[in-house]
């Protein structure tokens, strides 16, 4: 089994063309190996980069007692456009947790 910067190095130099929403890009040997019923989607929609045709953003997945995420197209704004038209290349990090104390008004 590889480790989380194992499989994201392996993932990012295998220049994944997104054709489809990312989980489907994935090759089919990698995703039961590692994915499938082993991952969880904690996270989706962060660092919204909004370009004319399409909207990248980051999802982050729990795999192997630790944290990984994926950039990738998650909306398209022209109907006549496809993934490929757009010529995204899945990119793929390690992350960390990070938690954040805050506080609101109490309410009587």
């Amino acid at each position: 089994m590889k480790t989380n910067k194992e499989l994201v190095e392996h993932l990012n130099s295998l220049q994944i063309l997104q054709t489809h929403s990312w989980n489907k890009c994935i090759p089919k040997e990698i995703w039961n190996d590692y994915f499938e019923d082993k991952c969880e989607e904690i996270e989706l929609g962060l660092d919204v980069d909004k370009h004319r045709w399409y909207e990248l953003t980051t999802t982050v997945l729990q795999i192997n007692n630790g944290f990984i995420s994926v950039r990738s197209i998650t909306d398209m704004f022209s109907e006549q456009s496809s993934f490929e038209d757009m010529y995204h290349h899945l990119e793929f990090f390690e992350m960390e947790e990070i938690l954040i104390k805050s506080y609101k008004k109490q309410i009587k």
